[in-house]
């Protein structure tokens, strides 16, 4: 599976002597947060990824500036990720290619047919829902280690662990 998403599937906003950026719009994803953004560059090496989010008036200052970071990134909350990449490192091409790591808002489930997204930490509890709903609908009644197993992972999460 190939990394990320080609870098010219993105509109190029600021095209700058060291750089440029593109817009990445995440408004249908409901993105709360943007925590990474990583590249690979076109000799497809992928380089570590950049964890600290900068402001839209200091990455816009990077296209002119040949002391910018390879990576940089700025987020308007809720809508566009605006990404800096320095052309030497990242060219514009197709092969160059960026993922972005971040929270978004829950999706509503309508249909049977829905997926529901929610964090991995959250994966155990569900099971323990879903094995507590199979014993209700089959037995009647719920075994209590599974009650117990309920409790002590909603704890956890209300608790933050």
């Amino acid at each position: 599976m190939a990394f990320g998403n080609a870098i010219t599937e993105f509109t190029q906003l600021a095209i700058g002597a060291y750089g440029y950026i593109v817009a990445v719009n995440l408004t249908s994803l409901n993105m709360v947060t943007v925590e990474m953004v990583q590249a690979q560059t076109d000799a497809q090496t992928t380089l570590p990824p950049i964890t600290s989010e900068i402001s839209l008036s200091e990455l816009l200052g990077y296209v002119a500036d040949v002391d910018a970071p390879d990576l940089a990134f700025a987020y308007d909350e809720g809508s566009i990720c605006y990404i800096f990449l320095k052309t030497t490192v990242y060219p514009y091409t197709s092969n160059t290619r960026i993922s972005l790591t971040g929270l978004r808002n829950p999706q509503l489930m309508i249909a049977d047919s829905d997926l529901i997204d929610f964090p991995v930490t959250y994966i155990p509890i569900v099971q323990q829902y879903m094995l507590e709903l199979a014993y209700e609908s089959v037995v009647g009644k719920v075994p209590y280690r599974i009650r117990f197993s309920i409790e002590q992972k909603e704890q956890e999460i209300e608790d933050g662990l």
